[in-house]
């Protein structure tokens, strides 16, 4: 299939293209110019250029690349996790439109199927419970955090709708390359200077 990845230089996004383009789909990253590019030419991608704030180049960059598929794996995270609450505001921006401009287009253009990034570690469940795939997000947390997940939880309910087949993967933290808890990663700098922390019950 044409895959067409939104944030494909991401810590999610080039394991994800070098999966696919492994498998022999055709793969168009979607990225802004720097180091990404190069990245995922060699990982046998074609690159589009575009900024996902700008809706009409969105929409140029999908109706260039006709895919199956769209992606979205876009996020605004820092490179220290202590510094989340700072970058949320950008990444629940980033969602709300680059979310918004992603499914528009994609919606206008036909495609085929939508595939979305949500959040696991936003889900209500009761107290003492667990959540499961049918729960909702838990809309009354606080400050930015609840911002973020109305915008993300507002944004799963649009691409459900949607005429497309839409599809919402909700992660849950990662582990490993490019993510904060590799061997050199911010978490891992935090255990090493013991200011790691086990909360309550751990």
């Amino acid at each position: 299939m044409k895959i067409f990845i939104a944030g494909a230089t991401g810590a999610v996004g080039l394991p994800l293209v070098r999966a696919l383009t492994t498998l022999g789909h055709q793969v168009i990253g979607m990225t802004r110019p720097g180091q990404g590019p190069n990245r995922l030419r060699e990982l046998g991608a074609e690159v589009s250029f575009a900024d996902a704030f700008d809706r009409e180049a969105v929409h140029r960059a999908i109706e260039a690349a006709a895919p199956d598929v769209v992606i979205d794996q876009l996020t605004w995270l820092p490179a220290n996790p202590a510094d989340i609450i700072k970058a949320m505001p950008n990444d629940t921006r980033l969602h709300r439109e680059g979310g918004t401009n992603l499914l528009a287009a994609a919606e206008k253009l036909g495609v085929r199927r939508y595939i979305m990034q949500s959040r696991g570690f936003y889900l209500e469940a009761l107290a003492g419970g667990l959540a499961d795939e049918t729960a909702r997000l838990r809309y009354d947390a606080p400050g930015e955090i609840g911002e973020s997940t109305r915008t993300i939880g507002a944004y799963e309910d649009r691409v459900l709708a949607s005429p497309l087949d839409g599809v919402v993967l909700r992660y849950g933290f990662f582990y490993g390359p490019g993510t904060w808890y590799r061997p050199d990663g911010a978490i891992a700098d935090q255990a090493r200077k013991g200011k790691s922390a086990i909360v309550g019950d751990g």
